[in-house]
């Protein structure tokens, strides 16, 4: 139990990503606000944690709204009183265009989600964690696409490399705080939306030495593990979780 009393704000947790690490911190002890915009799993995984014999709540917010990401935190503050552990997940991949053929709307919509929704739970929930003079710990999912790359995914790209530069940046403004700031690439992972792209997939796969795709388990395994006071002396880190992927790719 390495999370005894903590509080937990997973956004995107009714993902796959966001689902396997609510419930992991969930089981070591963790109270989970849920953050979710449209997906109708929330209630149930707020039931699911429940059934770990932990509190939860579900909080719909915009990510990229200031307001409602301020009032996530409130609601986070007025059900548990603290906020220990942030993780922002939530993010999207779903503008799939060449250069050419891309509107300034599909641009926005990529990086307002990744990079503008990482950057407000950032700011918010540390002058929380500030206030309660507390330490912290924040995690951001970015992706191995910061560092390799897939046509038609500039936008998508682009925004993981903002979230990592995001991490290390904030890594130093943060230190004086003790909160530590680190993210997660994920490298190919058995997700529900990579299984709706069954050639990508297979693609993928024969890519990654292991011969096999990250499980949204073992994301929220290295989460615990920056969760946890594992990682304390650990900051401005990216782990890259992907079965040494990015590796063979430059070998193409």
């Amino acid at each position: 139990m390495r999370l005894v009393d903590r509080v937990a704000i997973v956004t995107g947790a009714t993902g796959g990503i966001g689902r396997a690490i609510a419930k992991r911190f969930a089981q070591e002890g963790a109270d989970i606000v849920i953050v979710y915009l449209r997906s109708p799993l929330a209630n149930e995984l707020v039931q699911e944690v429940k059934t770990l014999g932990r509190r939860a709540i579900a909080v719909k917010a915009d990510i990229s709204n200031f307001s409602e990401v301020n009032q996530m935190v409130q609601q986070a503050v007025a059900e548990f009183v603290k906020v220990d552990i942030l993780v922002n997940n939530a993010g999207t991949s779903s503008v799939r265009a060449l250069l050419p053929e891309m509107t300034e709307e599909d641009w926005d919509r990529v990086i307002n989600t990744n990079l503008k929704g990482c950057f407000l739970c950032t700011l918010l929930a540390a002058r929380q964690m500030i206030k309660q003079r507390r330490g912290g710990k924040i995690i951001n999912i970015s992706s191995i696409a910061a560092d390799t790359t897939y046509a038609g995914q500039l936008a998508y790209v682009a925004s993981k490399g903002g979230v990592n530069s995001l991490t290390r940046a904030a890594a130093i403004d943060l230190a004086p705080y003790h909160i530590n700031v680190n993210a997660i690439a994920p490298g190919s992972t058995d997700t529900p939306m990579l299984r709706t792209e069954k050639e990508a997939l297979e693609k993928r796969k024969a890519k990654i030495p292991l011969g096999k795709l990250a499980k949204p388990e073992d994301i929220a395994a290295t989460a615990l593990f920056l969760a946890s006071e594992d990682s304390d002396h650990l900051t401005g880190s990216i782990i890259v979780v992907d079965g040494a992927e990015v590796i063979n790719r430059t070998y193409d």
